[in-house]
């Protein structure tokens, strides 16, 4: 059976998770391509999409279709209030392209700027997998709720662009969905585009060769951090994204009277040189490095008002690092109070700030071994690699 992978990207969040698949299905003997728009990473049968000559042309023209629609006037302002934008429009067809025309089935991912909804439902006949990175699927111009929820002022272009992308998805026979988490299954049955469908769930999975259990001292030494403070990590890849929730960590940490340390993976800015005791080590591409700082924490702090599996809590349960989090999303799938985090039921900052000080108050309560264990053995490329080809031969018949 031949697997074709369509994501907008092989990095990034859901481009490496769907790289990540793409290895586990190709180190357990299965056929997978990989067809992205940018293509960074030199992995094996990873194909970047050619633009045809004309279509880079036309890309640079002021009278392009896609940018003479009707959304044009409403770009700038959108760019400017959402957190991401994307259009079911594209100048190409990746429908055309050998790999979605010799493959069995066709697994889609995070597809932003790269799907035209239009010819690519209407052309493909193959069985079509869409794993649900956000929400963007089955809504308008927003990848997730809060996005839509606070930007009332595009209510009816919202709702214009979800009727049409559901219209389109809807004509095709053979489309199921995979959701990362039950957060997300329960709204991709309710949506119109993927009601009647087939759903199920399949976590992302994670180099477990890399992410693993390492001894905290060696790490805290290798990486010269200090040997007798708590440490807690946060990634800050945009401290500005209000889903992420910054914001309500921020104001905790204010109130947190405790000798620790926050680690911070990402680029300094004021608004977090501003806390006590933080140190930066900039940003971490080597995944062998992320892992090693995962070790050296005592805890991961993931404050997200949404989220849906993001790849940061699964590395750190891999590494045996609890994480402490809000209750939404995949992390209420996975995360246990007192066994590998505390899950925060309220979301605000004095919530958070109570879960901090419940998990420093029983910090020599975790067994780092235990969760790193049990995190393997949800998270593991073998077991995601499994869960996919028994899906896929069970939609293909």
């Amino acid at each position: 059976m031949k697997i074709a992978i369509v994501s907008s990207s092989d990095s990034g969040g859901a481009g490496i998770a769907a790289l990540r698949l793409h290895k586990a299905l190709m180190s357990n003997g299965v056929d997978s391509s990989m067809l992205c728009l940018h293509k960074e990473s030199n992995t094996p049968k990873v194909y970047e999409y050619k633009k045809p000559i004309l279509t880079k042309v036309i890309d640079h023209l002021p009278f392009i279709p896609y940018k003479q629609n009707n959304y044009k006037k409403y770009y700038k302002a959108l760019s400017e209030c959402y957190e991401c934008v994307s259009f079911p429009e594209a100048i190409y067809d990746i429908s055309k392209h050998p790999l979605i025309q010799e493959t069995d089935i066709v697994n889609l991912h995070w597809v932003g700027s790269v799907l035209d909804y239009t010819r690519f439902f209407r052309n493909v006949s193959k069985p079509i997998v869409w794993t649900l990175h956000d929400m963007n699927p089955f809504m308008g111009i927003a990848h997730y709720c809060g996005d839509r929820d606070v930007n009332t002022q595009f209510a009816e272009l919202e709702e214009q662009i979800r009727e049409l992308k559901s219209k389109y998805v809807c004509q095709h026979p053979n489309l199921s969905a995979i959701n990362l988490c039950q957060w997300m299954k329960s709204y991709s049955e309710e949506s119109e585009a993927f009601a009647n469908r087939t759903h199920t769930i399949i976590p992302n999975s994670i180099d477990t060769n890399v992410f693993r259990a390492y001894d905290k001292k060696d790490a805290r030494i290798d990486l010269n951090l200090p040997l007798d403070k708590p440490i807690l990590l946060f990634v800050s890849q945009s401290v500005e994204n209000r889903r992420k929730g910054f914001d309500l960590l921020q104001d905790a940490l204010k109130n947190l009277h405790r000798d620790c340390v926050l680690l911070v993976v990402g680029e300094a800015n004021e608004v977090l040189k501003s806390i006590d005791n933080c140190q930066f080590v900039g940003t971490i591409n080597d995944e062998q490095r992320m892992a090693m700082l995962y070790a050296a924490a005592d805890a991961f702090i993931l404050p997200s008002r949404e989220d849906n599996l993001p790849n940061t809590m699964v590395e750190s349960l891999c590494c045996g690092t609890p994480v402490i989090s809000f209750s939404n999303g995949g992390m209420r799938d996975h995360i246990r109070t007192f066994e590998n985090g505390v899950l925060v039921e309220q979301m605000n900052s004095d919530s958070l700030l109570e879960g901090i000080h419940l998990f420093l108050d029983n910090i020599q309560k975790f067994d780092r071994d235990g969760i790193s264990v049990r995190a393997h053995s949800m998270f593991s490329p073998e077991l995601q690699a499994k869960r996919y080809m028994d899906f896929f031969s069970s939609i293909k018949g």
